[in-house]
């Protein structure tokens, strides 16, 4: 039903080119808060966007009915006659073969609201064993399949589940944290993540204050999967290169980093895996970072076509800006214990919150640290610290990198539908400009 739809669009001739695409989504949610499941809810989502090509105008329409396409067809075509052409676009994609990606697991789609109940009994349970005064957090599973055609012969479909739980839990004055995503509900722990934020409310109870200042620190994979999701937005992607405020502007060929190497795989099934984009490109390995070097940002066909290269299968649905959706730092060979057994003073930082761009092209960031911050003297950890307020480049923070984990954790941005899987790092600098009373 819906292909025959499909194609009766991109079979309209009063278009140059035209794409059509539709993501239906299912998303079932089960919310808790002082220790106790408050809400399930199931919501049902269908999206149709189609995008149309008349002498180089372009023209855009999204709609969540199936009810009149005809109507909706006409209304692109007026969009479409009253834009201005565009010199800079050559064309929608062809087809290309794309690689097969196992995404759809039948245990996250059958999911129900009292399996889910269950789940979170047991984490709530296993944190409450450790005098937890209450637990919070949201559990989601989700359904997604998602179609695109084009007039070039593109025709592709693709289905995935997905799961992801966080979760705080509060002490006397302590707080604690944990999540985690994967295609596949059957991957979850819940005692496992219910003891992991317990532990780190109970070791962060009756924080102490401290001077903000320059600290080393060693950063766990929480908070250094936000500054990878911040980096996402403030220049990898082609549309803010070539329109210079992008901090890969300048810097292609030349060293921006300490030794780090950070890229994007959409067919790596370690991550959200994809086998091709919202054009129906297929995805690749995309270097972004190669110890330290600035090598490439991604493209769609727009702005492929601009430079006169190929999409790297970066096309977002809805949006005229590429981004990459599925990012990897390199590990290293170290981890947490041996990052704060080589610090003589400084912190160890749970995770970030609050956290907003204050200057993209030189990757300056603020925020606070939340959910676990202690204090790292000769090696050993003193005691925690009330949360502290950092302002940093997250460039000038990676060139002060002295060792990274082995072990790396998944950490998803669920509007993309990706996610980031990052390591735990020990910095020689981290700028802290504010102090807090908790």
């Amino acid at each position: 039903m819906v292909e025959e739809i499909l194609r009766k669009i991109v079979e309209d001739k009063d278009f140059d080119q035209i794409q059509v695409s539709v993501l239906h989504s299912e998303n079932s949610l089960t919310r808790f808060a002082n220790s106790i499941i408050h809400q399930n809810v199931n919501e049902t989502h269908i999206e149709l966007v189609i995008k149309g090509v008349i002498d180089k105008k372009i023209g855009n329409i999204e709609t969540t009915s199936f009810k009149d396409v005809d109507e909706t067809l006409k209304k692109l075509k007026k969009i479409t006659k009253l834009q201005k052409p565009n010199p800079d676009f050559k064309s929608l994609p062809e087809n290309k073969n794309h690689k097969t990606i196992n995404a759809f697991y039948k245990e996250t789609y059958e999911s129900t609201p009292e399996e889910r109940a269950e789940n979170v009994k047991t984490l709530v349970e296993t944190a409450h064993e450790r005098d937890i005064e209450s637990v919070s957090g949201a559990f989601n599973t989700a359904y997604t399949k998602f179609y695109i055609m084009n007039s070039l012969g593109v025709d592709k479909n693709f289905e995935a589940t997905t799961a992801s739980l966080s979760t705080n839990v509060t002490g006397k004055t302590g707080y604690g944290y944990a999540d985690f995503a994967s295609r596949n509900v059957k991957d979850f722990n819940f005692a496992d993540l219910g003891n992991e934020a317990a532990e780190k409310c109970i070791m962060n109870e009756n924080p102490r204050s401290i001077k903000p200042g320059e600290y080393e620190v060693v950063l766990e994979d929480y908070a250094v999967g936000t500054m990878m999701i911040y980096l996402c937005f403030m220049g990898f992607s082609a549309t803010d290169y070539q329109e210079k405020r992008s901090f890969m502007c300048g810097n292609i060929g030349k060293k921006i980093t300490g030794d780090v190497t950070i890229w994007d795989d959409g067919l790596d099934e370690t991550n959200f895996a994809t086998p091709f984009d919202f054009e129906g490109v297929p995805k690749q390995d995309v270097p972004l970072i190669n110890e330290g070097v600035a090598e490439n940002v991604v493209h769609n066909s727009y702005t492929g076509g601009k430079e006169n290269k190929e999409s790297t299968g970066h096309a977002i649905l809805g949006s005229n800006k590429p981004f990459p959706t599925n990012l990897f730092f390199k590990p290293g060979d170290s981890n947490k214990e041996e990052m704060i057994s080589e610090t003589k003073k400084g912190l160890l930082v749970t995770r970030f919150h609050y956290v907003n761009p204050i200057h993209r092209i030189k990757t300056i960031i603020t925020g606070m640290t939340r959910d676990g911050t202690f204090l790292i003297e000769n090696g050993e950890i003193k005691y925690p610290v009330k949360n502290l307020r950092f302002t940093q480049s997250i460039f000038e923070a990676l060139k002060t990198v002295e060792s990274i984990s082995k072990e790396t954790k998944l950490e998803g941005f669920s509007w993309l539908g990706g996610g980031v899987r990052t390591p735990k790092l020990k910095l020689g600098k981290f700028l802290f400009t504010g102090t807090t009373e908790f």
